[in-house]
């Protein structure tokens, strides 16, 4: 992400975070936030009127309690939607005229699952579609502005959340889940990272506005 007012002679990248505990070692061209898909506050205006938005890349989510649809309760099901969905319509909506301004390019970080509809995996599914639905949706109302937007959907990533995960999931054993159930493939935190540079970074003649890319190992 490219940043810096009309008179700035040095560009910025941002990182975006929810943890309190930032990296102290990030070069000084590193700006980092923290965020909160729970409360898009008034720090995104400042940074809207301040530096111009070229390029945004959303990843944010919170899994699921892994239980049937009929012992979620409603709750969850708020709260998965309004983090995995809402907040990135929410975040659009306070920085559009910046990124209408600056033809920004957007790659949204979705998951396999918003398609997969896999037991237990109700809220975080139809959150996960959710948000695909929208960001689709403005891929096309946004367009006439110069805004694109693609969509990135990876199978399930080696990480910290993935563990969290499968041990949800009743697995005693992370690395017996990766060998047995998924044949000992598994996408890394660095494939998708680099897929994701490579999309935002594409040539125009290569961009198309509201692709939607699957990740597999």
């Amino acid at each position: 992400m490219c940043y810096g007012d009309a008179t700035c002679r040095k560009k910025y990248h941002i990182i975006s975070t929810y943890f309190k505990n930032y990296n102290k070692l990030l070069s000084t061209d590193i700006l980092q936030i923290k965020y909160d898909a729970q409360s898009i506050d008034d720090q995104w205006i400042e940074i809207s009127n301040k530096y111009p938005i070229e390029r945004l890349v959303f990843l944010v989510g919170v899994r699921s309690s892994k239980q049937t649809i009929v012992n979620i309760s409603l709750d969850e099901w708020k709260n998965l939607i309004e983090i995995n969905a809402l907040s990135f319509l929410k975040l659009y909506k306070l920085l559009s005229s910046n990124l209408r301004e600056n033809h920004a390019r957007i790659v949204v970080v979705s998951s396999s699952a918003a398609t997969d509809n896999k037991a237990k995996s109700g809220p975080y599914s139809a959150s996960k579609l959710l948000l695909e639905s929208i960001v689709q949706t403005l891929s096309k109302e946004e367009s006439e502005y110069g805004v694109g937007f693609n969509i990135v959907s990876p199978s399930l990533i080696d990480s910290r959340l993935a563990r969290d995960l499968v041990i949800a999931k009743g697995y005693s054993s992370y690395e017996k889940y990766i060998d047995t159930i998924l044949n000992g493939k598994i996408l890394s935190t660095e494939s998708v990272s680099k897929k994701i540079v490579d999309i935002i970074n594409m040539n125009n003649t290569d961009f198309i506005t509201g692709q939607v890319f699957y990740l597999l190992p």
